[in-house]
């Protein structure tokens, strides 16, 4: 689902419930991080809508070009919320996002 093909999913807690291409101790960090950026975000989500225009929810780290290195995004499945993390370019136009989605619903919901 990216560009190096590596990512992991953590819950909303920040911790790591599955991840590829990366080490644990390095998934633990990622995870924890994108905890803290989507609380970040909640907190800050009302006034970057009415003073920015801004309703995203998702979050990146980007390069000097603007091209994302890592990306974090909230997945809502039933009553669970976690979070997808990538790293490299996002492919989530890619059947492999569909898959992910198909999966955790089944599990989840």
């Amino acid at each position: 689902m990216s560009s190096v093909e590596t990512g992991l999913i953590a819950d909303w807690n920040g911790l790591s419930l599955a991840h590829c291409g990366i080490d644990d101790e390095t998934a633990d960090t990622l995870s924890a991080l994108s905890a803290d950026l989507i609380g970040v975000q909640e907190r800050h989500a009302d006034r970057m809508a009415e003073h920015l225009g801004l309703a995203s929810h998702g979050w990146a780290a980007v390069d000097p070009y603007g091209s994302s290195r890592i990306g974090v995004w909230p997945l809502y499945i039933v009553d669970k919320r976690m979070l997808l993390v990538l790293l490299g370019e996002p492919r989530l136009n890619q059947s492999a996002f569909l898959a992910l989605v198909w999966l955790l619903v089944n599990h989840y919901g």
